[in-house]
């Protein structure tokens, strides 16, 4: 694991997540005002197929640009998973047992953290930075759970 991945993941150890969800904070998103909002829009598919999409941008891009390194592919997720499932417990526990939220709140959260980490472990190889836009709303303390395809926003709780 190269030092750009840890120290990512160790920049989102030290910040606090989930602090701000439904807060008003920003104009460049769409702030949704409940958990209940925030779980069904993190469920729909359209959202669900994007973030997909994205994660295949960036293993397509690397197995095109540098297949040498693609073959570490599966290593390296062997590797990071651990260390997000560990930071996604510690950042998760408390909001899932406030809020009493599904098991796909906590499965887009590691889908997002461990594509963020191998956004930075292949930083190198290729610039795809979709999930880097996500962290930045996590750091912000808030749970990036949708788009709309309209308006062309985010959508955060």
């Amino acid at each position: 694991m190269n030092q750009r991945t840890i120290a990512t993941l160790n920049e989102l150890r030290h910040l606090e997540w989930f602090t701000k969800c439904g807060v008003h904070d920003v104009q460049s998103a769409i702030i949704l005002t409940s958990w209940k909002e925030a779980i069904a829009s993190c469920a729909k598919l359209e959202w669900q197929n994007l973030r997909l999409e994205m994660s295949n941008k960036l293993s397509e891009g690397i197995a095109k640009k540098a297949p040498d390194q693609f073959q570490k592919w599966n290593e390296s997720v062997r590797e990071i998973k651990p260390l997000v499932e560990e930071l996604i417990e510690i950042k998760t526990h408390n909001v899932v047992a406030q809020n009493n939220l599904p098991s796909v709140f906590i499965n887009v959260v590691r889908w997002d953290i461990l594509s963020l980490a191998l956004e930075a472990e292949f930083a190198d190889v290729i610039s795809v930075s979709f999930y880097a836009g996500h962290s930045f709303w996590y750091a912000k303390g808030h749970f990036p759970c949708g788009w709309d395809f309209e308006k062309k926003l985010i959508m955060l709780y």
